[in-house]
């Protein structure tokens, strides 16, 4: 039981994985030394030498004679070496430092678990009631937690990442569609009226409104705050307007710090966002709640729902699919409706690397994707796991009740004292940020070492405390990791284009169901093995191709660090102690934001019943009245403003199912 909650209360942690989370794939894999595992196979054996014998890898001819053997040594090998290859290239790139913020985030959630189902004395009471331990709870819990970490990863990219174009400073409010939806089609009524207005069909349009509340000040290369927020509103008719629809929307990268020297520098301050605009836009956003509630919940859904996926097939259409047959036995390679030329074949390139700014276009929202399908197959897992209890209990005979522990079974309602399970795996953002006491200390710790590690601008690595700061990745250490990626993402693209010349239909669904094709297991008889095949390849690739590009513009200012260069490692030092310092406010305004505008999402149940689940807005409220600073005026007004309508929203509590979310963020359901 003790295990169960602790995964539980991580899983949170990792949404949260602060200072830490610059790192992730890199430490995953130069921690655990995944490349020379990749490298030492033998079939890469001639490319390692290579690698270990190349003095710069960052050089273009360097990088391009390591892809020239990874080429040759994949299309020479046999069916049995890219087997042996792919079992060790199946890398999860979430490998975290316990760090003490995330280590003090776990230890509070799991106390704030235990002691919700058991009560704080539960030693003494309720658990000595039980006589058997029901583990379908923990099953509950779990997948609570997993539609909560879901939201709170949408709500970052519907806040941090999306925005009006040329303007970090600006939020999308709502596009609404300019004609009535029929009925049938209102469940994907933007992607309806696109089609539409492709199509030529009459009074089709869609209307895309914005807020403006940074204004540029391009003299001292920033974005000023207004005093005023201004709306922005455009509207889109026609063919020509889907493309003005999609190139008026841009995705931004969250930076600890805005850069103004190098605008290819993904932290340049018109490529990105800091946690002062972003507190900002979360701000004015959350008091749309006073006078239009609805506003919020529409803007959530239509970015959850429309432009993150869209968003990343803008990116597949623009870097992977072979536009030369985009239509082939009514499979859509790439979409049609998204105002997109095909590009030039003779400039494409097998590289997974991209160097064109205009083509990383919707890279984090296939980011975010790749999260989401992954919370896909664990809604699977639990599903299975469910299906498995409830067996055993049919075959055990035990007592099912209602509220309480009966049987073993918790089923908490309210009603008797007990908390449901969704009030149990919410937290509001006051309480976590206070109760959670590592994460006070960010902006604390981030003062002392500003003093202590920095002499006439530059890093003092002789002291221990400081060495950390300046980082262990440099130029020549990132060139190594990146193309260990592309390596891997090769040899694993080699294994499916072999499905071509021997189609194995078990293992065809497994791997549409692993790449996130769910749509069309159980259907191979009406398509070609050839598109299938061509489906999953595609897939994978964007995939790849959005993790290795995101790996490297997250890493812009490592990759120009080499180690003999004092300056560019006291930049990476102080971009550090930025991210520190700020981390505490970013998961409060992220995780305030998420559970308040998440909250305004319409749902349906099984029975088609709509409700709008406001557990966690409550929860938010309460957490705000129990552990804000009372004499913060400012943020009390704010808050006043933020929960206007909470009493008339205590009828519409439901519980949100999050096998739904994940299949509208990920459009199952789209192909006939």
């Amino acid at each position: 039981m003790v295990y169960s909650t602790l995964i539980l209360a991580l899983s949170i942690t990792m949404a949260f994985a602060g200072s830490k989370e610059a790192s992730i794939h890199v430490t995953a894999l130069k921690n655990d030394k995944i490349n020379d595992k990749i490298l030492s196979s033998p079939i890469f054996e001639n490319c390692k030498k290579q690698v270990d014998s190349i003095k710069n890898l960052t050089e273009k001819e360097s990088k391009e004679k390591i892809r020239t053997c990874f080429d040759e040594a994949i299309a020479s090998a046999d069916d049995k070496q890219l087997q042996k290859v792919g079992q060790k290239l199946d890398i999860n790139p979430v490998d975290f430092k316990d760090t003490k913020g995330a280590k003090s985030i776990r230890e509070f959630l799991s106390k704030r678990i235990y002691e919700a189902i058991h009560g704080e004395d539960y030693e003494n009471k309720r658990l000595k009631e039980l006589k058997h331990i029901d583990h379908s709870l923990f099953l509950k819990l779990y997948e609570s937690q997993v539609s909560k970490n879901l939201i709170l990863d949408v709500s970052r990219y519907c806040l941090e990442n999306i925005g009006l174009k040329d303007n970090p400073g600006s939020y999308i409010v709502y596009a609404a569609p300019a004609a009535d939806v029929p009925e049938d089609k209102r469940s994907k009524a933007y992607d309806y009226m696109i089609d539409q207005m492709n199509k030529q069909s009459e009074s089709a349009g869609i209307g895309l409104r914005a807020k403006v509340v940074f204004e540029e000040d391009s003299q001292n290369k920033s974005f000023v705050q207004k005093d005023t927020p201004t709306e922005a509103p455009k509207s889109f008719s026609g063919s020509t307007g889907v493309t003005s629809f999609w190139n008026s929307i841009q995705e931004y990268r969250y930076c600890p710090q805005l850069r103004t020297s190098d605008e290819n520098d993904p932290c340049y301050y018109k490529n990105a966002r800091d946690q002062r605009i972003i507190s900002a836009l979360k701000e004015d956003e959350l008091k749309q709640g006073q006078e239009k509630p609805d506003q919020l919940g529409n803007k959530y859904a239509f970015c959850s729902t429309f432009l993150v996926r869209n968003m990343c097939e803008i990116y597949k259409c623009n870097n992977v699919y072979d536009w030369s047959n985009p239509n082939k036995n009514n499979i859509k390679y790439c979409k049609n409706t998204l105002g997109l030329s095909a590009p030039d074949l003779s400039t494409r390139s097998s590289s997974l690397e991209i160097n064109d700014h205009d083509n990383k276009k919707g890279q984090l929202a296939c980011n975010l994707i790749s999260k989401v399908e992954n919370y896909k197959k664990t809604l699977m897992a639990i599903d299975d796991a469910k299906n498995g209890q409830k067996e055993l209990k049919e075959f055990s005979g035990l007592s099912l009740g209602e509220t309480g522990f009966k049987g073993g079974e918790y089923v908490g309602r309210g009603d008797n004292g007990s908390k449901s399970i969704d009030e149990i795996t919410s937290v509001s953002s006051k309480e976590l940020v206070n109760k959670a006491k590592a994460l006070g200390e960010g902006q604390k710790t981030a003062e002392e070492l500003n003093k202590e590690c920095f002499e006439n601008g530059l890093l003092i690595s002789s002291k221990d405390e400081c060495q950390e700061l300046g980082g262990a990745m440099n130029e020549q250490d990132f060139a190594k990791v990146q193309l260990d990626s592309e390596a891997e993402t090769k040899a694993y693209l080699e294994r499916v284009r072999k499905l071509k010349e021997k189609p194995d239909e078990e293992e065809l669904e497994a791997m549409l169901i692993k790449h996130g094709l769910h749509d069309y297991v159980g259907k191979l008889d009406e398509f070609p093995v050839e598109d299938l095949v061509q489906l999953i390849e595609d897939k994978y690739k964007s995939e790849r191709m959005a993790l290795i590009n995101n790996m490297k513009d997250r890493f812009y200012s490592m990759t120009k660090k080499k180690n003999d260069d004092e300056q560019s490692i006291a930049n990476a030092a102080r971009d550090q102690l930025k991210e520190m310092e700020s981390h505490k406010e970013r998961i409060e305004t992220l995780l305030n934001y998420s559970n308040i505008v998440s909250s305004y999402l319409q749902v349906k149940d099984e029975d088609g019943n709509e409700f709008k689940n406001t557990t966690a807005r409550m929860v938010e409220r309460e957490g705000f009245e129990k552990h804000a600073d009372p004499e913060d005026a400012a943020e009390q007004q704010n808050y006043e403003v933020y929960f206007a309508d909470t009493e008339e929203a205590k009828s519409s509590q439901g519980s949100l199912n999050a096998g739904q979310l994940v299949d509208g963020i990920l459009g199952i359901g789209e192909v006939n």
